[in-house]
């Protein structure tokens, strides 16, 4: 499923308990049309935030695997921050979009003085802004944006000049559509018992086989019969919960529907050159 060209690539974390066990799962996933595909994932044998360590270790695995050329992008929320992370994301040439507390020190263009980062920001609510000038902000020069809602400010620390920084950052949100639908509407993946961190880690590369053929088969759908759209503007029903409904009803009448659950199998192995074709006889 990943796309042709470069990545945006989204790091997050979800988590829930099952009695007192606690499941924290870290997660690197690519952007991919309002929802994420994972790549990577990690269950951290703790409750609470990601350190330094657990992060440069997540990317590291993905940097061995398909090195650092395929990245456009990470964005990351106020989780993600501090001196020794955003370092190593410098070293190791890896564009980023990160949010930051609003209290976070950045040096003035003048290299004078430190000041909270919201301070560098006069903005009225609906208003953003981009500071032209690097600052620098834990050893390293950065740019600056800022958005103010009503309730609060949202800065951005950005590795590259521009005014795309907040869209770019936006995308993060992307990994908690996947979140959704991995949990409660989706998988239900919370409702399983099991405690084995290795296990749980399985288990979730089992459900991403099947989020990723259930997001395919609504593609494949939605170029048959378009999803309706309401009168707000937005889909009935996200291409996921397309394809799943019609995957599901192939699966529970698997006798009759043999032959086309035989199709949808095959197409989720063909590579996306091939989808064309799939396509076309899906239709006929």
């Amino acid at each position: 499923m990943a796309p042709e060209g470069h990545w945006i690539l989204c790091l997050d974390r979800t988590n829930w308990e099952f009695g007192k066990f606690k499941i924290n799962i870290m997660m690197l996933a690519i952007a991919y049309k309002g929802t994420a595909i994972p790549v990577i994932w990690t269950l951290l044998p703790k409750a609470g935030i990601s350190n330094t360590g657990e992060r440069i270790e997540l990317l590291e695995r993905f940097v061995r695997l398909f090195g650092t050329d395929r990245i456009k992008y990470l964005t990351a929320d106020r989780e993600f921050r501090g001196e020794e992370w955003v370092k190593w994301i410098q070293r190791n040439k890896i564009p980023f979009r990160i949010r930051v507390p609003n209290n976070t020190h950045a040096m003035n263009r003048h290299r004078t003085e430190k000041l909270k980062a919201y301070r560098y920001f006069s903005l009225r609510v609906g208003e953003s802004c981009h500071l032209n000038h690097a600052r620098e902000v834990w050893g390293v020069k950065v740019y600056l944006s800022c958005y103010r809602s009503e309730q609060e400010r949202v800065i951005i620390i950005s590795n590259e000049p521009g005014q795309g920084a907040l869209a770019d950052y936006m995308r993060r949100w992307e990994i908690e559509t996947l979140f959704q639908a991995l949990k409660g509407r989706g998988f239900d993946l919370e409702s399983t018992r099991l405690k084995d961190r290795d296990r749980i880690a399985r288990l979730l590369g089992v459900v991403t086989l099947a989020y990723c053929w259930a997001y395919s088969t609504g593609e494949w759908r939605s170029e048959i019969k378009p999803v309706k759209r309401l009168k707000h503007g937005r889909l009935a029903s996200s291409l996921f919960r397309y394809g799943l409904e019609w995957l599901s009803s192939l699966l529970f009448d698997c006798i009759s529907s043999a032959e086309q659950l035989n199709f949808h199998i095959n197409m989720f192995g063909k590579p996306r050159a091939g989808l064309e074709q799939a396509l076309s006889e899906g239709s006929g």
